[in-house]
């Protein structure tokens, strides 16, 4: 299960800047078209249209680009605001009903006698320059010149988002991920290691919660599903944090939900433990039997000596479950008949976890006598 970041534009109310009662002009009706505009405020459209992409790439952002269909909105109610029409506050119903950003606006009004005096004013409101900014494709620009005792152009700046070719789509994709994770694998299994030092039976799935940065750095860590053993957490965590993940989409945070599974190499099968005190003393039990079967031998045989590996399974009972031998030195059938026989009366204290337990234990045979010969030294 993943989760991933979206950016969502907001939608701002709009502000009316309404200087007085105003006579206004420049806009004649277009009988089934869009609005005619007075050249004046359309060589101001422009001009600030030309402004604003110039602040946007002193940003290194791309230009906004003139949208027809917006700019006439704006024509239009640029007009509403300037005569003071009650129209003009059904502006977002009608965006919304015509719908003519879908993905996302922001409709900013201004006023001004030059496009320079419009941009400081935009830039002074904390919204309307995070618009000028902000991730916006295009741009309706709507002037009305009202021609009043200090003349100024009543204005309205449509900005609208397009549909973000990553909308629905996570930050940064599994193909950017995973081999980050994978990568650090053997190290996160290192801290479900130490858990198998306390209980050779633990196994559990995990889901990390892994914040990254825009810069592709982690910025937290936390734990959706856990097993809250040891310091298995903090192990996680520490690693988890030093990583380092491909830049976010956009540099915008990622939430990574990633999860793992832990299984010890034994799978499902139960895993008992017993001490090493606990076996030697099980096979000191039987040891005199084990020496006699040698001492038999060896009064025909004095030159065989070596280690015999025995290889056991222990039920959870305590009882022998199956034996073997895995390594001979010796070689003698009969010799490890005897050794087997003697072998299967080992019991066992009930091993710790309720599991069984493998266990190979070598056993060293060698006469009382033998001594390594003594190379003789020249003389």
């Amino acid at each position: 299960m993943r989760s991933f970041y979206i950016a969502i534009f907001s939608l701002s109310l709009p502000c009316f800047l309404l200087p007085g009662a105003a006579f206004a002009q420049g806009l004649l009706g277009k009988p089934g078209g869009l609005m005619q505009q007075d050249p004046k405020a359309l060589a101001f459209e422009l001009e600030l249209l030309q402004t604003l992409n110039g602040v946007r790439a002193k940003k290194k952002l791309p230009p906004l680009k003139m949208d027809e269909k917006l700019r006439d909105f704006s024509r239009r109610h640029a007009k509403l605001a300037a005569t003071g029409d009650p129209a003009a506050k059904n502006v977002d119903d009608l965006i919304k009903k015509q719908r003519l950003a879908p993905w996302g606006h922001r409709l900013q009004y201004a006023f001004g006698p030059t496009t320079t005096t419009v941009l400081r004013d935009l830039q002074k409101d904390k919204d309307a320059a995070k618009s000028l900014l902000d991730e916006f494709a295009r741009i309706g620009i709507g002037a009305f010149w009202v021609p009043e005792d200090k003349p100024y152009f009543q204005v309205v700046l449509f900005f609208a988002a397009d549909l973000d070719p990553m909308f629905g789509k996570p930050g940064l994709e599994p193909k950017q991920t995973d081999p980050v994770m994978n990568a650090a694998t053997e190290r996160l299994k290192k801290c479900y290691e130490t858990l198998l030092d306390e209980d050779p039976n633990v196994k559990g799935d995990v889901l990390f919660k892994i914040i990254i940065g825009d810069k592709g750095q982690v910025d937290d860590v936390s734990f959706i599903k856990t097993f809250k053993l040891g310091d298995f957490e903090t192990c996680t965590s520490t690693i988890i944090r030093q990583l380092k993940f491909p830049v976010p989409y956009k540099g915008k945070p990622v939430t990574l939900n990633h999860p793992m599974r832990f299984r010890a190499a034994h799978g499902e099968r139960r895993i008992g433990r017993l001490s090493a005190g606990q076996i030697d003393n099980a096979i000191r039990m039987v040891a005199p039997g084990l020496r006699a079967c040698y001492d038999i031998i060896s009064e025909t045989k004095p030159e065989l000596w070596g280690t015999i590996t025995l290889a056991l399974v222990v039920e959870p009972t305590g009882k022998l479950k199956s034996l073997d031998i895995l390594h001979d030195e010796i070689g003698d059938p009969t010799f490890q008949g005897c050794i087997l026989g003697h072998a299967t009366k080992l019991r066992f204290p009930r091993p710790k976890f309720g599991g069984e337990v493998d266990i190979t234990y070598p056993l060293h045979f060698s006469p009382s006598s033998f001594q390594p010969k003594k190379k003789k030294k020249k003389k």
